[in-house]
């Protein structure tokens, strides 16, 4: 370890004085300080070289625990085995929990910022939950950057400050492809099913995107379009209800979250056997499947912007598969499989880090990884930018509860 001063031993005692004045010097004593401090940077650097910290904000409850939960034990797992492999404690996890309302939550962020510590906040469920994180004064001081959270909005560039790294397709993107599905089965009558008092980010960017998309076009018929705003409860909400089974639609596409979905699946079929009912990403299909039982889901489909986790026939599914049924008996879900992308985007930015490991680095690291191939799953923000990705796909419940992507 390199000194700053040298010391000399001395044998005799009538030299005894002379090694007291030598001790008491100015020289001395800031050679002491200059080698206990280099002695705690080097004993902290042996302890914990390279240390990266990452946060999670976990849903207890909710709407979107089975989301929250999901995409941190796809995420995990992935942390978990580079931890093994690299032979020590490379990534310390830290999880602060949520009452799934966007006051906890970010709430939970600050802690993990200003207690925990962490260098990056890794997936988190909700609009409502990004847009309290983005518009926080607070939460920006602290420059944490945000990777992968499970919202479709597509906010401002400004106001994301260059922190919030999305890698999924946006709310838009979305009702792009149910548009070309619809147009290409045939269905031109459709009705938006909106909740009352509760006017969402989700409901102005899909009636934006749906005006745009739905026009007529020079060899396409427009789509003809209704919006139903259907009130909580009681007399009024069945009034609505009836008045859209007379519309003879042939899609609905809900605008909500699980439990949105499932209460206007179930109450438009004790009305109307004839119409899909589609849901987009906010939609968890492991929720609806615990709200409404399979059998009696026909008709009813979802979109998903990541690939089939269980179809072992797609590179990425089957490796996640490997690494995931070493840590979880349960079968994956489209968002643990978010989770484990996600994942794969961390330690890539990791590996371009050569120098000191923080907030600032790690963000440059995030902001210059343009295109990574995940098994074949490309993010590429050069071709999607502020998203990486535009990949969104339909899946259908069949009556087994199994489902078809």
């Amino acid at each position: 370890m390199p000194c700053c001063f040298r010391f000399n031993r001395v044998h005799h005692a009538a030299n005894a004085h002379h090694v007291y004045r030598s001790l008491s010097s100015p020289r001395f004593l800031l050679g002491l300080v200059c080698s206990l401090l280099w002695g705690i940077f080097c004993t902290s650097l042996h302890a914990e070289p390279r240390l990266l910290r990452v946060g999670y904000v976990l849903d207890r409850s909710g709407p979107l625990v089975n989301d929250s939960r999901d995409f941190f034990a796809g995420a995990k797992v992935l942390l978990d085995e580079f931890n093994a492999k690299a032979g020590d404690k490379t990534i310390r996890q830290l999880v602060r929990e949520s009452d799934g309302t966007p006051e906890r939550t970010l709430q939970a962020a600050l802690e993990l910022a200003r207690d925990d510590k962490v260098d990056v906040i890794v997936g988190l469920a909700g609009d409502a939950a990004l847009s309290a994180l983005v518009d926080s004064p607070a939460f920006a001081r602290e420059g944490v950057p945000l990777l992968a959270p499970l919202s479709g909005l597509r906010l401002p560039a400004a106001s994301l400050g260059g922190r919030v790294f999305f890698s999924r397709a946006d709310y838009g993107q979305e009702i792009q492809y149910v548009v070309r599905y619809l147009r290409g089965v045939g269905l031109s009558r459709v009705v938006l099913v909106t909740q009352a008092g509760r006017p969402t980010g989700l409901q102005q960017a899909v009636r934006s995107a749906f005006t745009l998309a739905a026009a007529k076009t020079a060899n396409q018929a427009a789509l003809t379009v209704d919006e139903i705003v259907l009130p909580a409860a009681g007399a009024a909400r069945q009034t609505e209800l009836q008045r859209m089974a007379q519309t003879q639609a042939q899609a609905l596409i809900v605008l909500g979250d699980s439990l949105d979905y499932a209460a206007v699946f179930q109450a438009y079929r004790r009305l109307s056997l004839g119409a899909t009912v589609i849901g987009l990403s906010t939609v968890n299909p492991r929720t609806v499947l615990e709200l409404v039982p399979s059998t009696k889901m026909s008709g009813a489909m979802l979109t998903q912007v990541m690939l089939n986790p269980v179809k072992t026939a797609i590179p990425l599914s089957r490796e996640f598969e490997r690494v995931f049924k070493k840590y979880f008996d349960e079968p994956p879900s489209h968002q643990s499989l978010a989770g484990f992308v996600a994942a794969h985007q961390l330690l890539a930015a990791l590996g371009r880090i050569s120098g000191p490991l923080n907030r600032v680095t790690l963000t440059s690291a995030l902001q210059a990884t343009v295109r990574l191939d995940v098994y074949g799953f490309e993010i590429n923000y050069a071709t999607v930018p502020q998203r990486g990705s535009e990949f969104v796909d339909l899946l259908m419940i069949r009556a087994d509860g199994k489902l078809l992507q």
